[in-house]
């Protein structure tokens, strides 16, 4: 899922910030950059899209318990051997493949869902509605949220934590 930019505020990613938006680990792995080269798309947008599609092509699943890393690179066994995780995983996964395709990106967390209560016209929001997602910034639309786990679980993200944990 690719949205509406994030903000109403048009808010411009000044040149000498992009650093930091681009930002990688140290070592990173062969087969993660071969990944991210993979992407061919003609536009910046449309290989976010693919990495996306990556996600829905790929035998990937959402869990809360997907286990420790057992290898010196978490992320290289994430995205090629487990395929399973919760939204940190995807939105780290998502914000390094898009950096290393040079979009600049961020991680943001909040929270998707809730309980409605309309007797006192709120949310309840609980732990297991906490969720991370990805915002990437492209030239002539601003920060854009970009959420991986739409591909996975979109029941998670269409009816919120109370439906998707649900037995």
């Amino acid at each position: 899922f690719i949205g509406e930019t994030s903000s109403k505020i048009p808010l411009k990613l000044q040149i000498n910030n992009q650093g930091q938006y681009l930002e990688l680990p140290k070592n990173m792995s062969k087969k993660v950059k071969a990944l991210a080269k993979s992407f061919k798309g003609n536009t910046s947008y449309d290989r976010a899209q693919e990495i996306l599609s990556y996600f829905s092509e790929q035998p990937f699943y959402y869990s809360l318990e997907p286990g420790r890393a057992t290898t010196g690179d978490p992320l290289e066994e994430f995205l090629f051997k487990k395929r399973k995780g919760y939204c940190e995983h995807y939105a780290s996964a998502t914000a390094i493949l898009l950096r290393l395709i040079k979009v600049p990106s961020r991680i943001v967390t909040g929270f998707q869902g809730g309980l409605y209560n309309s007797v006192g016209n709120y949310y309840q929001l609980r732990g297991e509605d906490a969720h991370a997602w990805v915002e990437g910034y492209f030239q002539n639309k601003g920060w854009v949220r970009i959420d991986p786990v739409q591909q996975i679980a979109p029941y998670r993200i269409e009816f919120g934590a109370q439906a998707f944990f649900l037995d």
